[in-house]
């Protein structure tokens, strides 16, 4: 399975249910799939985006709790991004220089189906 068709069929209309930030990454669950963003995304929030030194960063990406996922697009030359029903969007380098380690994120279907890293 390509990994824009795992990510959409796991992902398409699933509610986040949890984010939690961990040392040194950051977690969505999405109620049995989840990610594991070892860079922090950027988040969009109307026309701005909001990196994670940014004020109001935490709040913005707690703002997605509840939220459902309406796209999820990966061009594994430049971003991995998740739009949601609230119009917020996020968005993951996959760009070799934004990274301060070899993986930028992880993802995992929660159903044993699959896992994805970039």
């Amino acid at each position: 399975m390509l990994n824009n068709e795992l990510l959409n069929s796991k992902l398409l209309e699933k509610e986040l249910v949890s984010v939690t930030f961990i040392k040194d990454y950051l977690q969505l669950h999405f109620d049995g799939p989840y990610f594991n963003f070892y860079e922090y995304p950027s988040i969009k929030v109307d026309d701005v985006i909001f990196d994670s030194e940014k004020f109001g960063y935490r709040d913005h990406i707690c703002r997605l709790i509840g939220s459902k996922v309406v796209s999820v697009k990966e061009n594994i030359h430049s971003d991995l991004s998740i739009d949601f029903d609230n119009a917020l969007s996020i968005s993951l380098s996959l760009k070799p220089e934004d990274r301060s380690s070899v993986e930028a994120g992880m993802f995992q279907s929660g159903s044993g189906e699959g896992w994805i890293v970039w």
